[in-house]
């Protein structure tokens, strides 16, 4: 579904949905295949390495997830804030890649 052109909000809306939904599994999975390289150093019997390990990689894991909101909550609620009248420029030609 594209609505590249279009004027009707309610089909722009349908369009985001449509893109925001084709794509979050796959963010959703590799976010949570990179978060889940860290559990195993919580079974780590030295508390030393536990906590060096941890120190690296608690602010990844942190980061992922708010890169996570960010992609999946955010961007979809400031594109049609950003682009009001669609992404063709009024002529036919769009504006952007998408």
């Amino acid at each position: 579904m594209r609505a590249r052109g279009s004027r009707d909000p309610m089909e722009r809306k349908r369009a985001l949905y449509t893109a925001v939904s084709g794509v979050a599994l796959a963010i959703v999975v590799s976010t949570l295949t990179t978060v889940a390289l860290f559990v195993p150093v919580l079974v780590i019997d030295s508390p030393w390495v536990r906590i060096g390990i941890m120190s690296i990689g608690e602010p990844i894991i942190w980061s992922l997830l708010g890169s996570l909101a960010v992609g999946l909550i955010l961007v979809p609620m400031a594109f049609p804030r950003i682009y009001r009248q669609g992404l063709s420029d009024g002529h036919g030609r769009a504006r952007g890649h998408a």
